[in-house]
């Protein structure tokens, strides 16, 4: 499956963010960006990206070992969880969360990511269900080394879980980014989730790049839909739809929520994509071309 291409007509921040999905491997950072664009204030134009990764830059400077980064960022910059107003959209957006020094356990964690990659650091993400948690190997580990047991050579963006081979360490960025033992992420998700749910070790399990995106779009989503914000959920829906793994339904939901909010020239578009995509769902999606037609009547 490929992803659905940002039309001619639509907003820089979605031909942006398609162009980083398109490329290999997936740039985080500027993906990050893009995506925060629909409805950050600090990524009005696409040159702002260069004061972003200026900042991630001074965050990583001078940074060589896992107590320095630690030092960095949570406790001389004070990054922290916005456990006091945690449905912020602002939370989701990298760009603020760097500003504001607030966010979401996912994106405090993806800045803590970018920095140690700055810095020479290995780490990566981990998406346990309900609170994202990062992974980081000390200095001199290299990515190969951090490999998932079995997992394709061909992506490196999914390094070991392994918590204690050569020091490496979980960490709540959420909560001060302090670190964590296994046992402590167990107790964690049960205390999220209660006991008749089983933790697995496979919660551990490192993300990728485009898992990360999805997530922060997924959250995106629900502060949007609560406050019943169309233009957030369309904005999402383009974005999601830039990820090639979308699904027909939310091929559908891009057309109705285009439609709703009055792009009805990308909508057709976007219709015809899904068509030649989705052959086996032709009757349903001529169901919305119908519905769509009657749209632009």
């Amino acid at each position: 499956m490929t992803p659905l291409p940002a039309s001619p007509s639509s907003p820089w921040w979605h031909r942006e963010f398609a162009h980083y999905l398109g490329q290999a491997p997936v740039s985080l950072a500027p993906a990050a960006f893009a995506l925060s664009a629909h409805g950050s204030r600090l990524a009005r134009h696409p040159d702002d990206l260069i004061a972003m990764i200026a900042a991630l830059h001074d965050l990583a400077g001078g940074i060589s070992t896992i107590e320095e980064w630690r030092q960095r960022i949570f406790v001389d910059a004070g990054f922290t969880g916005n456990g006091a107003d945690y449905h912020d959209v602002r939370n989701s957006f990298l760009p603020d969360v760097l500003s504001r020094r607030l966010g979401l356990p996912i994106t405090l964690a993806l800045v803590g990511h970018l920095v140690a990659d700055i810095a020479g650091l290995v780490s990566w993400g981990i998406g346990m269900p309900g609170h994202f948690l990062l992974g980081i190997a000390p200095a001199g580990s290299t990515r190969g080394e951090w490999r998932t047991p079995g997992e394709r050579a061909s992506d490196p963006s999914r390094p070991s879980i392994t918590t204690r081979i050569n020091g490496a360490r979980i960490v709540d960025a959420f909560n001060g980014g302090r670190f964590m033992s296994e046992r402590d992420v167990a107790e964690l998700f049960v205390s999220m989730f209660g006991r008749p749910h089983q933790f697995h070790r496979s919660m551990l399990d490192a993300t990728s790049t485009t898992e990360v995106l999805v997530r922060m779009l997924n959250n995106l989503k629900s502060n949007y839909a609560r406050s019943r914000d169309l233009t957030g959920l369309c904005a999402v829906s383009r974005l999601r739809t830039s990820i090639s793994d979308f699904s027909i339904d939310e091929g559908r939901e891009l057309i109705r929520l285009l439609t709703a909010t009055g792009s009805l020239d990308e909508a057709v578009l976007a219709l015809d994509e899904l068509v030649m995509r989705f052959p086996e769902h032709d009757e349903v999606l001529e169901a919305e071309r119908v519905r769509l037609a009657a749209s632009l009547n």
